[in-house]
């Protein structure tokens, strides 16, 4: 299936109930591109970021049981402000948020996994990793954004987020 992506911010939200590997890549029609947004073993219920080019894309999934998903390319003018407080026990894609010069993550995880947060500006093409840990994990870190924003928490297990 042909997707076209106006550039900028895309989320996947995919839902899987096989046992075995699931894959989702978008692949760039016109050249070498390819963004694996999922590969998971198993039940998947998640939603995934990344930035892309603008352009027709390749929607590939790879799956042994039922799949559903939904391409999101978010292009909001506003957002809620801080603070906030997220919690979830998968991976999630949250916002737009007001940003507005210093803040702190103040994060915590269960899971013996990765945990990654990360800031996804709404006008840029690249995220920022605010937390990249394995395993379990409480902490705070700070990090500079003006702007509207989304945050991106890759983590399997049970995670909260108390934004500043």
């Amino acid at each position: 299936m042909e997707i076209n992506i106006d550039g900028g911010l895309t989320v996947i939200d995919a839902v899987h109930s096989g046992s075995s590997n699931f894959q989702v890549h978008l692949a760039s029609s016109t050249d070498d591109r390819c963004e694996l947004f999922v590969n998971e073993i198993g039940a998947y219920a998640g939603e995934n970021a990344r930035f892309l080019e603008p352009g027709a894309y390749l929607l590939e999934v790879e799956a042994d049981g039922d799949w559903w998903l939904e391409v999101r390319q978010p292009r909001s003018t506003s957002g809620a402000e801080l603070p906030q407080s997220l919690r979830d026990d998968k991976p999630r894609v949250v916002g737009p948020f007001e940003f507005g010069g210093s803040h702190t993550a103040t994060c915590s995880h269960r899971g013996d996994r990765n945990v990654q947060v990360i800031l996804l500006p709404a006008e840029s093409q690249s995220g920022e990793f605010v937390v990249d840990e394995i395993g379990p994990y409480t902490g705070e870190q700070s990090f500079d954004y003006t702007g509207i924003g989304y945050i991106g928490v890759e983590a399997y297990d049970e995670w909260t987020l108390e934004l500043e």
